[in-house]
């Protein structure tokens, strides 16, 4: 076999396992939530809890709908005592709560039943720019979080750099094989 054609071949299945592995992507996010106020219900009294800390990772297709499913959703950390789901739209919101939802594509919610939570990060797959923190106590009263932050963990953002370290690798190297073939022409 010529140098050419094993080149190409091994570029070729390079490519393929780009392709299939590119769609999968893990966030890891560290949530802190704080200050509650009461919106609906009883409100008796001061919020059940304080604050509220998730640490969490999800691996998803950021082109596809998901969810809701646990499927992907590793909760390593979590002050309140309820089960979690996700559900994610490209271009959307990303949530993670007790039942999320989707509705028409679009909106993202969770049924908001006695001892439930939702949290919204919009968008997921950079500096979240919206996030919003609640949960329903065993009286019904709703809780919204005045304070939260979503902070990347460092996981993230080392995927994130090591994309960009591969895109310009192949852009350079690019860019040395053209001014070749100028030069050459």
């Amino acid at each position: 076999m010529n140098l050419n054609l094993k080149m190409l071949m091994a570029c070729g299945a390079l490519a393929v396992t780009v392709a299939t592995s590119a769609h999968a992507e893990t966030l890891s996010y560290d949530v802190y939530a704080s200050d509650f106020i009461c919106v609906f219900g009883p409100c008796g009294g001061s919020a059940p809890y304080a604050s509220v800390i998730e640490d969490f990772t999800v691996t998803l297709d950021p082109t596809m709908n998901t969810g809701p499913t646990s499927v992907g959703l590793n909760v390593t950390y979590f002050t309140l005592p309820y089960s979690s789901e996700f559900t994610y739209g490209p271009g959307y919101t990303l949530t993670v709560a007790t039942d999320p939802y989707v509705f028409n594509g679009h909106f993202a919610g969770y049924l908001d039943y006695d001892n439930s939570y939702g949290l919204f990060i919009y968008p997921p797959l950079a500096n979240p720019l919206t996030e919003s923190f609640s949960y329903v106590d065993s009286t019904g009263s709703l809780w919204v979080a005045t304070n939260v932050a979503t902070t990347p963990l460092p996981s993230s953002w080392l995927m994130l750099l090591g994309g960009f370290v591969g895109v310009g690798f192949f852009a350079y190297r690019g860019s040395k094989k053209s001014a070749a073939a100028l030069a050459a022409a």
